[in-house]
């Protein structure tokens, strides 16, 4: 009986010790404040409604596209990053009519670029997705063999919105498949164009 006593007592004071001497287990850090970078290709759809004085130009453009993106910040918080981002949309032999006449062979409707302001948010701090919105310029290069439509550049404001999902390379490099919406308004030599582009896109990321 002493002996059962005695082995009773020592597990008393030794198990409740052990349990304090154990760490306790701690949630992983979120990503730190700090550089974000990301650069992608890819390919996409452009269509461009265009509208000029007393309709002399109606019609519109589209077809596939080259599309590039580069997105560079600074994470503020775990999930949000502030920063800028150059988006192009490349076309490539698009279908160009002006009132349902094919005026392809003279005119050309090459790139769109937008650059802009970046916000990005992730849903969760460590996770794959990622959102991005820019608001800002754009440019769209138009060209005329046959002086139908003049060569012109018109310009104006656009507005993007892409969603992400990343695979971790290493602790701070990613691949990821980048789907991307973008819509922009212009206006050059009282010509409006209306343009909408889908793109899917490969990007190589930083954070």
């Amino acid at each position: 009986m002493r002996t059962l006593g005695t082995t009773v007592a020592l597990l008393v004071l030794i198990v409740p010790a052990s349990l304090q001497a154990r760490p306790r287990r701690r949630p992983p850090p979120a990503d730190p404040a700090g550089f974000v970078f990301r650069a992608g290709l890819g390919f996409g759809y452009l269509r461009d409604e265009f509208i000029g004085p007393f309709r002399i130009l109606d019609g519109e453009a589209s077809g596939g596209t080259l599309a590039f993106h580069l997105h560079a910040g600074w994470s503020i918080a775990p999930r949000w990053s502030l920063g800028a981002a150059l988006l192009v949309d490349s076309a490539v032999d698009p279908d160009v009519d002006n009132h349902g006449v094919d005026v392809s062979g003279s005119v050309e409707v090459g790139a769109l670029a937008h650059f802009g302001f970046a916000v990005g948010f992730r849903p969760a701090p460590t996770g794959p997705w990622e959102l991005l919105a820019t608001v800002g310029g754009a440019r769209l290069s138009i060209t005329d063999s046959d002086g139908d439509v003049s060569d012109h550049a018109p310009t104006g404001g656009a507005l993007s919105l892409s969603l992400t999902h990343d695979w971790r390379l290493s602790r701070d490099w990613t691949l990821g498949l980048t789907g991307r919406l973008l819509g922009a308004s212009l206006e050059d030599e009282d010509v409006d164009h209306d343009l909408f582009t889908a793109a899917l896109l490969l990007t190589f990321g930083f954070r």
